[in-house]
């Protein structure tokens, strides 16, 4: 096998474990997650803010978005309300 030919072997492999490093490493900060969204705080885990990046033919743009913590609906909270007046009275001592 030629020098030449070694050479170009050990760059392409070079290339291919550059490319296959890069679809590994997580991008950014990690706020995205996978199928491009970005996760909601629990109830009581507070707001998040997160800076995105809009790209376009026109250039990119910076926008900061703010994502409020996990509001439960007044059907979720009727059927959390038994499992929670037990443990209530557990807590106090009924």
């Amino acid at each position: 096998m030629s020098a030449n030919r070694k050479k170009g072997i050990l760059i392409l492999g070079i290339g291919v474990l550059i490319m296959l490093i890069s679809f590994l490493l997580p991008v950014g900060n990690g706020t995205v997650k996978e199928n491009n969204r970005i996760p909601r705080q629990e109830y009581g885990g507070g707001d998040t803010s997160v800076s995105l990046i809009a790209i376009s033919e026109h250039g990119e743009t910076e926008v900061e978005y703010n994502i409020s913590e996990r509001q439960y609906t007044e059907a979720e909270i009727e059927e959390m309300l038994p499992d929670f007046l037990e443990e209530l009275e557990l807590a106090v001592g009924g």
